[in-house]
């Protein structure tokens, strides 16, 4: 496999050696829950490995949608389920309502996220979206 598609995100002192995490990547997009873990002793030995790492990655490196497009579609699916809830209820919520979308305005601002998942009739692309919804 290419050594180019992993990428170390954490390192730190573990069970008296070091632990070693990387994210598998493809195309420099993260693939989802793909990467491989170290754990070396004191003199720098590897002692074990873990995964999942995928293999045989065959995906288009540019997605259908791009990040406008998913946020529109995250948001179009959330609008389903939209309840009509009775005004004199919305007005006896609506200071509390008002706290959570002033505490939670930094997850309007979160940009989405290009993946890789792996299905098993191949790859494909997601795009992490978060939205914070009433």
């Amino acid at each position: 496999s290419d050594m180019n598609d992993l990428r170390v995100f954490s390192q730190r002192a573990a069970l008296g050696g070091y632990l070693i995490r990387f994210q598998q990547t493809f195309a420099g997009i993260p693939v989802k829950d793909g990467g491989i873990g170290i754990v070396m002793n004191k003199n720098n030995q590897v002692i074990m490995a873990s995964g999942p790492f995928f293999r045989n990655i065959n995906v288009n490196p540019e997605p259908t949608l791009n990040a406008e497009q998913a946020k529109a579609a995250a948001l179009a699916d959330l609008n389903k389920f939209q309840a009509n809830i009775p005004s004199h209820i919305t007005n006896l919520l609506q200071n509390g309502l008002n706290i959570l979308h002033q505490q939670m305005a930094v997850v309007e601002n979160l940009e989405p996220q290009l993946g890789i998942y792996p299905t098993a009739d191949g790859y494909r692309h997601i795009w992490k979206v978060a939205k914070f919804s009433t």
